[in-house]
């Protein structure tokens, strides 16, 4: 069955791929330029020397070639803001410099408008693996995870949804095949509605181990490590999957008069496969009983656990004698599989009333044709489904049952290109292109029935109506998608996951931090979009979002607000090094390798993330440099050493100054004054208890976030260089629109993409760069609405 839709489907996507457009500067202007660059360039980029991999001799006049085009963009602005050449360097007179900018602006003007009219700037693209899932949830109703069985997508600009880059294979269609499969399995149900249990389970009926003491009828929980404790765990084990509701009758035991915390986890605890959920940490009041309750969605055989937090370990021999801070658990409740209805969501999208068991050919069509018009985010003929009915069709004919046979209909439409591209036309979008253009934008995935029905009206072409329509997607829960996927590629919060913290230098970086830091950047953004905030906020804000873990960690414990579990939005005091993304323990964590912080790693995340300025590779003759871990010498010892080289000093003199900035931070974003070096290096020996945890470390060299940036300013801290950045402020934000319209459209911005990005931050000037307001812009630009 596989073959057949692998043999019908995969010649006309592989004829689908890309192809490059060309263009040149004219005559003229190539001689203008040549002049222009002998005089004033060849020093540093000529054949004798070639700063950044850059040789201007060398650069093509052939406008069709990406590499090109990008180079040519990066001259424009270096130039055009007077970066190039450098002050050391004979400057051009005004006239020259402004006669040189045009030359280079009239051409890739002239580019950009030929190459939208001929093909359009968007090169054709198809579902990442992100929106492949989100798509697939939506079109079938299903939660299945399917991302992890597709590779990798390669990312292009910083983003994993540019259509250039996005490449097929006969071997990815396979694996799409396999994950409809999956799919379809969990969408198409045949079998009766799960019986709903009720049921109330004691802890004495539960496993007990060294982590808990029974205290009479109840258990008491006392464990500072993340482990599996009562909850459950050994009693209860889904009969079915779905969603189950879970109540914990939970207090406090020999309370000192604070929140304590429970934390909940699901999945298949007992052997580990990496198929586990977080639930969620919750507050434990001091005084009385407190009710948790969760809505958990579960597999067949799952299970559930709690576990407290911040307590300490302990080992009680004598049951009979608990003396110890705990939490104790009276009992726990589970209510489910929930279903709303059955047959459920996922099996009437499919076939809405129509009984499968009865079913017959005359069915086939209709039911392909409903899907496909959904699959296709658009109307589809009769002749367009002809093939996948045909499929169906001759399953039957060979004696298949009607479930088998609509089966390899419907995968082979869910493998077929209408279904994996995002099919667009030259010129300005069809209202069905827009739909889908928008929803990907912001959900990820397809048009839902009421964007739809925008396209086919044809309002959604409508500014008023397209604006409206945005706004409803953006407080829709699936707008979080939004949120999660920009910020985990712009941030690189995706790579949260990627190091672990050394556990003797960091034992404070444990499960309930590690799910704090990464939420905290997400709320943030949130705020600042939900509230049409100031973009400039991401550079520094005075407040921040935050929850009792959060607090400790950024030493902000006196703070009235952000003290429970519950995240709040939470007012700094004037003189906080925290606010913005910069000081966040998310970002700091996905620049720093777990045991060290690198300048030169967090230095370029600043430059290429916040400031929009691309870094070329270090040259192949220059070794990287590795922190010394024994403390002997500073980084910024090896690095003063490394800048005495010309050609690193180049890069290193804008790289270095935001990466020293951040060195006021350790690997998981807390504020230091000394580096922390291995258990017997260099430096006086720290060994203290951390919640329980051996806490071992040496006292390394003072830590120093001082620096001199580019432009030769000079600033003592972090705080001081975050005033810095925003003295210039509109380059931040043109930076920020540039990465979000790139995002947006799923292609590379050409010179009137970036014109346009120009012009949207100057419109947005006097009202301080409101972040919603920039999104809407976004929105109904040229850019956005053309392919």
């Amino acid at each position: 069955m596989n073959r057949i839709v692998l043999g019908a489907f995969v010649l006309p996507i592989l004829l689908m791929q890309p192809i490059e457009a060309a263009d040149d500067f004219d005559k003229l202007s190539q001689g203008r330029l040549r002049n222009f660059f002998s005089t004033h360039c060849m020093v540093c980029h000529g054949p004798d020397q070639a700063e950044v991999g850059l040789r201007l001799d060398e650069l093509d006049f052939n406008l069709g070639d990406r590499e090109t085009l990008t180079r040519w963009n990066h001259v424009l602005r270096r130039v055009r803001s007077g970066e190039m050449p450098p002050p050391e360097m004979p400057a051009p007179s005004h006239v020259e410099k402004i006669s040189a900018v045009r030359v280079i602006e009239s051409s890739l003007q002239r580019h950009s408008r030929d190459r939208r009219k001929q093909e359009g700037r968007v090169v054709l693209r198809r579902l990442n693996r992100y929106e492949y899932q989100y798509t697939m949830q939506d079109l079938l109703g299903i939660h299945q995870e399917l991302k992890s069985w597709l590779p990798a997508d390669t990312t292009s600009h910083g983003f994993d949804n540019i259509g250039e880059a996005l490449s097929f294979s006969p071997v990815l269609l396979e694996r799409y095949v396999n994950a409809a499969d999956l799919a379809l399995n969990e969408a198409i149900v045949t079998h009766k509605r799960p019986e709903l249990m009720q049921e109330r389970f004691l802890p004495k009926e539960g496993r007990l181990g060294y982590a808990r003491e029974k205290h009479g009828t109840d258990i008491i929980l006392f464990t500072g490590n993340y482990g599996i404790t009562w909850g459950g765990r050994g009693e209860f084990n889904a009969p079915a999957s779905g969603v189950y509701r879970f109540k914990f009758s939970t207090y406090q035991h020999q309370s000192k008069g604070e929140l304590c915390t429970l934390a909940v986890k699901a999945g298949n605890l007992i052997v580990k496969t990496g198929d586990t959920q977080q639930v969620g940490f919750y507050d434990v009041k001091p005084e009385g009983d407190t009710i948790i309750e969760c809505d958990v969605r579960l597999k067949r055989g799952q299970t559930i656990a709690t576990n407290p937090l911040d307590l300490g370990n302990a080992y009680v021999k004598d049951t009979s004698k608990v003396t110890n801070h705990a939490i104790g658990v009276r009992w726990m409740e589970v209510e489910g599989p929930l279903h709303d209805q059955w047959p459920p969501r996922s099996h009437q999208l499919l076939f809405g009333d129509l009984d499968i068991s009865k079913a017959a050919a005359p069915d086939v069509r209709p039911v392909l044709m409903r899907f496909a018009k959904r699959a296709f985010r658009r109307p589809v003929t009769d002749e367009e489904v002809d093939d996948f009915v045909s499929l169906s069709l001759e399953r039957l004919d060979e004696g298949y049952s009607f479930e088998e046979a609509i089966r390899i209909g419907l995968k082979a439409i869910l493998c077929s290109p209408e279904f994996l591209y995002l099919k667009e036309t030259p010129g300005e979008l069809g209202p069905f292109e827009l739909a889908s253009r928008l929803s990907y934008f912001l959900w990820s995935s397809m048009p839902d029935e009421r964007l739809l029905a925008k396209a086919a009206d044809g309002s959604l072409r409508q500014p008023r109506v397209l604006r409206a329509e945005a706004e409803r997607m953006l407080s829709d829960p699936k707008g979080q998608r939004f949120t999660e996927n920009f910020t985990g590629q712009w941030l690189q919060l995706r790579e949260i996951e990627e190091t672990n913290p050394d556990g003797k230098l960091y034992p404070e970086y444990d499960a309930w931090l590690h799910e704090s830091v990464l939420k905290e950047s997400h709320l943030f953004f949130n705020e600042l979009l939900q509230n049409n905030l100031s973009v400039l906020n991401f550079i520094d804000s005075d407040f921040i979002m935050m929850n009792r873990r959060l607090a400790r960690h950024y030493q902000l414990q006196d703070l009235p607000a952000g003290q429970t579990a519950e995240f709040e939005r939470v007012s700094l005091p004037p003189d906080s090094v925290r606010g913005g993304v910069l000081t966040q323990a998310a970002v700091l964590k996905v620049t720093a390798d777990g045991t060290s912080t690198s300048p030169i790693r967090r230095g370029t995340w600043v430059l290429e993330n916040i400031l929009g300025q691309q870094v070329p590779p270090p040259p192949p003759t220059v070794s990287a440099i590795e922190p010394d871990t024994r403390g002997a010498k500073t980084i910024r010892e090896q690095l003063a050493k490394h800048r005495s080289v010309e050609s690193c000093n180049v890069c290193h003199r804008k790289i270095d100054p935001p990466g020293f900035a951040l060195e006021q931070f350790d690997p998981i974003g807390l504020e230091r004054s000394f580096y922390r070096t291995p258990w017997g290096s260099v430096g006086k020996r720290i060994g203290k208890r951390y919640f329980g945890v051996m806490m071992k470390f040496n006292v390394g060299p003072d830590v120093d976030a001082s620096g001199i940036s580019s432009d030769g300013e000079r600033f003592s801290d972090v705080r001081e260089f975050k005033e810095l950045l925003l003295r210039e402020p509109k380059p931040l934000v043109e930076s920020f629109a540039e990465k979000l319209m790139v995002y947006a459209t799923g292609g590379v911005l050409d010179y009137q993409g970036q014109e346009e990005a120009r012009e949207i931050v100057a419109n947005l000037d006097n009202d301080n760069y409101p972040f919603r307001s920039l999104l809407h812009q976004v929105i109904q630009s040229d850019a956005f609405r053309n392919k």
